[in-house]
């Protein structure tokens, strides 16, 4: 599941990114490797604070989940 909503995100990012005129390769492939923690970056550098908060912390939250099993 994860790896469709990373494929997902690194094609909105793509887009904004192009749209706001930076780097959208960049930003693209961020998204496909950091997935929530690219959005939240994105969404605090744009000024959008909360939105960027919480996506921060549900990426934190879903890679600690990922990693739990190799470190317990």
């Amino acid at each position: 599941m994860l790896p469709i909503i990373s494929i997902l995100m690194c094609i909105w990012l793509y887009r904004e990114a192009k749209v706001r005129g930076e780097s959208s390769f960049l930003w693209a492939l961020l998204g496909l490797f950091f997935s929530f923690l690219a959005i939240g970056v994105f969404h605090l550098k744009h000024g959008r604070r909360i939105q960027g908060i919480v996506a921060l912390i549900f990426g934190i939250f879903i890679y600690g989940l990922s990693l739990q099993k190799y470190f317990v």
